[in-house]
């Protein structure tokens, strides 16, 4: 559901329609669609068809472009965090609640959760 997109209103009154399938590195990452309420309105015309193909040339590389940066940002964080959870690991000097409160509270982090929890096995009761 999208406030932009009403099937009864868009359904009904459309007299055309144009659908570009927006391809990056071989893949469609969105569909641009263009609509005609006109009741005069026939068919989009050359000039129009090539006008939405250029357009969404325009549409992909920026949204590429966002994507990328976007993963790279998220590649950064999570190296960082990386980098921490080593410095308080070698900062705990061996002590077991130390190790365990870094481990958690960094895949807290990283994984953006609200919790994580470590079940330790009891070998002599055989259970969690």
């Amino acid at each position: 559901d999208h406030p932009d997109f009403d099937v009864l209103i868009d359904v009904s009154r459309a007299r055309c329609y144009l659908c570009q399938p927006l391809v990056s590195r071989g893949q469609v990452i969105a569909v641009l669609r263009v609509m005609c309420h006109d009741e005069s309105a026939t068919l989009f015309s050359e000039e129009d068809l090539g006008l939405v193909d250029a357009l969404a040339d325009v549409i992909v590389m920026n949204m590429r472009s966002s994507i990328d940066h976007d993963a790279i940002k998220h590649q950064n964080a999570t190296s960082a965090a990386m980098l921490e959870l080593a410095q308080s690991l070698s900062n705990s000097e061996g002590d077991y609640n130390k190790v365990c409160n870094a481990i958690l509270e960094h895949c807290r982090t990283l994984c953006s959760a609200d919790r994580a929890s470590l079940f330790l096995v009891n070998r002599e009761k055989d259970e969690l």
